[in-house]
């Protein structure tokens, strides 16, 4: 009798761990989805997953029924599901009231045509957009929740990088990821970053992304901690005749403002 009880507490937890390990196979799927630039078949997910095809299509075709994966319109090839982006975005979303935050910032994008994001770090290599207020006009920059980013990337990242601390390896990793990668360019990043620090303020007429300018600030709270960056977005034709300050005013009193809400939340 005590012979077939160890047996069975055996199977039970070798079928417990074969449970943990469909879910770790199904989130290294999840993972290579959604950092894919464009849909990938079941052929390539299972080679870069490391998985056997028999148990690729068991797990994809599971994903796909619960709708966290979707079959995609290019073809025989599959996509992060829409009820995954839907979960990503509520977990964005703090819990507690945030109405008369989001009140301020929609005054800012449509006073100065602008749309607005509020980003925050995400892990050690990225930052990640948790709040975004979109302007009125017909024509504008779309943004979304959850948009990820290389830390130094763009007019937030000179924030990022100032602010706060790397260590040698990460440091080095985060600059050859916005192309980097002598000392020279070093040399004139460190110097902007210091510049930007100084005066409150960063902007971006385009080097990032063609045709689009940014404005930043950063998020800080009294004692000078790093909480965020706000990022104000518009198209490169508006920035020459943009009253820069007195979009920076606005955006810093924002920030003022969200540094209190995040800390008393």
């Amino acid at each position: 009798m005590d012979k077939l009880v160890i047996e069975s507490e055996s199977l039970s937890s070798s079928a417990e761990r074969g449970s943990v390990a469909s879910i770790s196979k199904a989130v290294a799927i999840l993972r290579l989805l959604g950092a894919a630039r464009s849909p990938l078949t079941m052929t390539e997910i299972a080679r870069d997953t490391s998985l056997t095809p028999s148990s690729c299509h068991d797990l994809v075709t599971t994903l796909v029924q619960i709708g966290l994966v979707q079959p995609s319109t290019m073809g025989k090839a599959y996509e992060v599901g829409a009820r995954l982006v839907h979960l990503a975005k509520m977990a964005l979303v703090s819990r507690d009231n945030f109405r008369e935050m989001q009140r301020s910032m929609n005054l800012i994008s449509d006073k100065y045509d602008v749309n607005l994001s509020v980003f925050m770090a995400f892990g050690n290599s990225s930052y990640i957009s948790t709040r975004v207020s979109e302007g009125s006009a017909p024509i504008r920059i779309r943004l979304s929740p959850g948009q990820e980013f290389p830390v130094f990337r763009g007019s937030p990242g000179k924030f990022f990088a100032a602010y706060r601390v790397f260590d040698a390896e990460s440091y080095r990793d985060a600059l050859a990821q916005i192309g980097i990668d002598n000392p020279k360019k070093i040399k004139r990043f460190e110097a902007e970053v210091r510049e930007d620090k100084k005066r409150g303020w960063s902007a971006d007429t385009g080097s990032t992304q063609r045709g689009v300018a940014t404005l930043a600030v950063p998020i800080l709270t009294t004692n000078e901690k790093f909480l965020g960056a706000i990022e104000l977005v518009m198209f490169r034709s508006q920035f020459d005749q943009a009253p820069i300050p007195a979009i920076v005013q606005d955006a810093t009193a924002l920030a003022h403002l969200l540094a209190e809400h995040l800390q008393n939340r």
